[in-house]
């Protein structure tokens, strides 16, 4: 057993976000963790890597556990490159490494010295080297660089702080995996990589990585291929699943049966009771006095939250036949050419996707065809009623320090739908932001919210 979490709560304001979390996590086991965005899948995930405390609960881990928690925005030393920030994540190995090398420079710097300190340098020296092989031997850098590669960053010189959000989240990962620790618990592991990196890590993650896996992640595909086990977040508890993905749904099926059918059960058991109290005269033998209690506990029993779906649909504004044309564009940033001669022609109703390796220019294509950059040659037409909305990876467009209300509408009262009016408190309804909610500031939200 590798840890052990008991009743575990944790309230943000009003909200009481985990309520009874209770979970075990053994060695070796990978195991998925899902549910409704704002659920607290990475407020559990949080509270199991250290990075939070729990308001109440116990968390018992054994003896000398490593753990790693991949975060949705890293925090790297400022002013490293990728590559020290990857061999951060080899702590006792750099420590060996470091000590190695001063016990180098002081046998250096010993002529003179009497034999019994140098004896004592190289003794130390030698169990230092002797620690560096069981670490992983002297050749880590070229295995960050490795993993560096793989996970999409061809430059390990390029600096942190340069760096996209996404770009900065592989290097995190790549820190993850080269420190091989007994439990790595990364939240939504497979945004920001393209598919062949996905790939990649699903093999690696199956067939190499030998600690415990705990993966927060709405990746369906992930989870069927890697996890054995998955946790639910619901309501502030956590209820378990053997399989993955597709077990779930299964299992989670026959659960929301069974409960439906004890809600059913519960109200026909009030019909029952409360008609029997309307034709009863106010009772005083035990045996009625025992009925009516039975009765009121059941009207005060908990009942059974309906599972919410969000509804989101994309509406059409008038616009002309033609939406968006490009013609001979290059696109490029930095000096750098990204793709040349491209010509595109979008109509209306047409649904396109841009796939290809991280790095390749993706980004930077969408923004140069929504006119955020302009093309390096081209010409790039708008249709004449065309109107543009751009979701960017950073969500820069929002503003931390407003409400989710303000966020959207911005000075209205109405949002104008396809020419359909609709009240924003109830637009946003249909996104699961109750209106008690809709008053929360951005920066306090999770990033599926």
């Amino acid at each position: 057993m590798l840890l052990t979490a008991t009743g575990i709560k944790r309230r943000y304001g009003v909200r009481e976000v985990l309520k009874d979390a209770t979970l075990s996590l053994h060695q070796g086991e990978r195991v998925g963790m899902v549910g409704n965005n704002g659920a607290g899948k990475s407020t559990l995930a949080r509270i199991l890597g250290g990075v939070e405390q729990a308001d109440d609960g116990d968390l018992a881990w054994r003896g000398g556990v490593r753990v790693e928690y991949l975060s949705q925005a890293p925090d790297l030393t400022p002013g490293t490159s990728a590559l020290d920030a990857v061999l951060e994540g080899l702590t006792d190995w750099r420590a060996s490494m470091e000590a190695y090398e001063r016990c180098g420079r002081a046998l250096e710097a010993s002529d003179g010295a009497d034999p019994g300190s140098i004896d004592a340098l190289l003794h130390e020296q030698a169990n230092l080297a002797e620690a560096v092989e069981r670490l992983g031997g002297w050749n880590r850098e070229h295995d960050a660089a490795a993993y560096l590669s793989h996970v999409g960053i061809q430059d390990p010189s390029a600096h942190v702080d340069t760096m996209s959000g996404g770009e900065r989240r592989r290097v995190a990962l790549a820190r993850i995996l080269v420190a091989a620790p007994d439990l790595a618990i990364l939240d939504e592991p497979t945004n920001h990589l393209d598919i062949a990196t996905i790939e990649w890590l699903e093999r690696y993650l199956i067939h190499e990585f030998k600690g415990a896996l705990l993966l927060v992640t709405h990746d369906r595909y992930l989870l069927d291929r890697v996890v054995t086990r998955t946790l639910e977040i619901a309501d502030g508890a956590v209820h378990t699943y053997e399989g993955g993905w597709g077990a779930y749904l299964e299992a989670k099926a026959v659960r929301t049966a069974i409960a439906e059918r004890a809600e059913a059960n519960r109200r026909n058991f009030l019909r029952r009771e409360l008609e029997w109290l309307r034709r009863t005269p106010q009772a005083r033998t035990t045996k009625q006095k025992a009925r009516i209690e039975r009765a009121q506990a059941a009207i005060d029993a908990p009942r059974r939250a309906m599972e919410k779906t969000a509804t989101v649909t994309m509406g059409h504004a008038r616009s002309g036949r033609t939406i968006l044309e490009a013609l001979d564009v290059d696109v490029a940033v930095a000096g750098r050419t990204l793709a040349s001669g491209l010509d595109l022609r979008l109509s209306k109703g047409e649904i396109i996707g841009i796939v290809g390796p991280n790095g390749c220019g993706k980004t930077t294509l969408l923004r140069t065809l929504t006119g955020a950059l302009p093309p390096a040659r081209g010409t790039i037409t708008l249709g004449k009623n065309t109107r543009v909305a751009y979701l960017d990876q950073e969500r820069s467009d929002l503003d931390d320090a407003g409400t989710i209300f303000d966020n959207v509408a911005q000075g209205r009262a109405e949002i104008d739908r396809a020419g359909a009016p609709t009240d924003v408190y109830v637009y946003l309804e249909r996104f699961l932001f109750t209106r008690h909610e809709q008053r929360k500031q951005v920066a306090n939200l999770s990033g599926g919210e």
